[in-house]
């Protein structure tokens, strides 16, 4: 079972800087046999079709902070566990 790499990254919404990093972090982990999961609110870019090592998964964001911080904590629990 592959292992994976966990990045908090709140919207995908335009290819730039960031972007091009997150590519070469999924590069350089495939290497080591690793999937890399972006967590975020928006993924307007479809990002994990750049590469076929990247898993998103979105969450709902809340205005209210404690509800999305709460939402946060549950799915990181479940993807931990």
């Amino acid at each position: 079972m592959k292992k994976n790499i966990l990045i908090f990254y709140s919207q995908i919404n335009h290819f730039g800087g960031i972007e091009r990093l997150l590519l070469d972090i999924a590069d350089t982990i495939k290497k080591k046999k690793l999937n890399l999961i972006i967590l975020c609110y928006e993924n307007k870019l479809k990002f994990e079709k750049f590469r076929d090592n990247i898993k998103i998964i979105k969450y709902k964001k809340n205005k209210n902070l404690f509800i999305t911080s709460n939402n946060f904590k549950k799915k990181l629990i479940r993807l931990i566990t």
